[in-house]
């Protein structure tokens, strides 16, 4: 192989796999597509992305709906969509701290929302007491049997009613208003719930104040992994990727062939068409070609011939004409 073929052919893989990488992979937080520290590609091949909420009717009943940091509020028909869904037997998990889920758990009239203030531990943490170390687990719920769990800058929890606390923090800990990780005047300890459950029909809502347990750097930290044993035992379980996540592309695309009846039309259409081309692609080629001069009819091969055969032989005129005439 040639020198300059090779180096082509290198850079072609090149940038062939950096086409790929750029439309397979996200780096958006909590994207099963993103393998860095703050994706959650480390549990991807445990879970399955939902694109639209319009598939939880279809969705298996003794499953799991996860909804990880979103960053687009919830709409009714989609609220909706998730109470019928927890009605039928299946369980929603919310994982935020942020507090966008809570234009979701306002609709669904949810007696656990999310205190939008970060919240600090002293005593035991991981780093500094903005990484609290939970030991303060229940034993029952998708939580039980998995202490100590290392939450990462989570937020507490209001609970009321018919709310069920799964895990609380010390009484070490803190609400830490202005997010620098210390005690201050005017923020005293207490103990705070970090998630909780209410029952919803047949299913059941569960809501934790931390997005962080499921990210690939969190993953591996203390029982972090036993949570996540927990939540894909009872079932296949349902990524929400609509709210935020930054699918890639390629993976969009895997879905819409998958889901869609008119994408896939499209994609007949446009392989028959592509084959078509291909086996006319002559007549179609030459419609575009440009036309050749007029060369005044076909040309004889056979004054050629008798040409050559005067030089190489002494052949008169008489003899050349009828010699042509007998080919």
């Amino acid at each position: 192989m040639k020198k300059t073929t090779l180096i082509l052919t290198l850079a072609a893989i090149v940038i062939v796999v950096l086409l790929v990488g750029r439309f397979y992979f996200s780096e958006a937080d909590f994207s099963l597509s993103n393998p860095a520290w703050n994706g959650m590609a480390g549990i991807s091949g445990d879970v399955n992305s939902m694109y639209s909420f319009s598939a939880l009717p279809e969705a298996d009943a003794n499953g799991t709906l996860l909804i990880v940091g979103p960053t687009q509020n919830y709409t009714e028909q989609e609220a909706g969509l998730v109470q019928a869904y927890m009605d039928r037997g299946g369980r929603t998990i919310v994982m935020d701290d942020y507090g966008t889920a809570n234009s979701l758990l306002e609709l669904l009239g949810s007696p656990v929302t999310l205190y939008q203030q970060p919240l600090c531990q002293d005593g035991s943490f991981y780093r500094t007491p903005a990484f609290p170390i939970i030991d303060g687990i229940g034993n029952s719920g998708v939580l039980s049997g998995t202490g100590p769990l290392y939450f990462n800058h989570p937020v507490p929890l209001n609970v009321t009613g018919p709310g069920v606390v799964l895990a609380s923090t010390s009484s070490l800990a803190w609400i830490d208003s202005n997010d620098n990780a210390r005690i201050d005047e005017g923020e005293q300890f207490g103990t705070y719930p970090v998630a909780a459950s209410v029952s919803y029909g047949k299913g059941e809502l569960v809501v934790i104040g931390d997005p962080d347990l499921l990210i690939n750097s969190m993953v591996e930290l203390g029982n972090n992994s036993a949570f996540i044993g927990n939540v894909v035992s009872k079932g296949p379980v349902y990524v929400d990727a609509s709210h935020g996540h930054g699918a890639p592309p390629l993976a969009v695309v895997y879905h819409l062939l998958k889901t869609d009846i008119v994408t896939q039309v499209l994609l007949v259409l446009l392989t028959v068409l592509a084959g078509y081309g291909v086996y006319r692609r002559a007549d179609i080629l030459g419609r575009f070609a440009p036309s050749k001069p007029e060369t005044g009819g076909r040309p004889d091969v056979r004054d050629d011939i008798i040409s050559y055969m005067m030089v190489k032989l002494p052949l008169t005129e008489r003899e050349a004409k009828e010699l042509k005439k007998k080919l």
